[in-house]
């Protein structure tokens, strides 16, 4: 509330979001940022206020929704290169890195490329890097 009512810059250089237009705080989960691809450091993703920053949960539905055509981190997808691993991912601009066998790191649109949905389910659902390690591996 002192941040809200005294005002302040946000990490984002604009003026703090519970000030110009957050009425209702809802809940911020680390999980959220992490769905983000948001790096987990707590200086990063706090506010001034000591809370997880509310852009988290406010840009939450639009990543959540972009992600679901999206392959996994680690998934193997096909390209027009070859087979390769999704290194990472960047849903709200359409594209993403995938590491193609012999031929290193490029960066392709998601319309370009070929994957199992049902398998990129099963791995963003998987809570460890473990899990989803394991995983890769039964496939193989």
């Amino acid at each position: 509330d002192e941040a809200r009512i005294l005002g302040n810059i946000g990490p984002c250089g604009k003026e703090l979001c519970c000030k110009t237009f957050i009425n209702k705080f809802d809940s911020v989960s680390v999980k959220m940022a992490r769905d983000q691809g948001l790096v987990i450091n707590p200086t990063k993703i706090s506010g001034v206020c000591g809370r997880l920053l509310c852009c988290i949960n406010y840009e939450y539905t639009q990543y959540e929704e972009a992600l679901k055509d999206f392959p996994a981190v680690n998934q193997i997808v096909k390209t027009d290169i070859g087979e390769g691993k999704v290194v990472s991912i960047s849903p709200l601009n359409n594209f993403l890195y995938v590491d193609v066998e012999d031929k290193g790191i490029s960066r392709f649109d998601i319309k370009d490329i070929k994957f199992n949905r049902k398998e990129a389910s099963i791995l963003k659902n998987m809570k460890t890097e473990e899990e989803i390690e394991n995983k890769i591996l039964e496939k193989e």
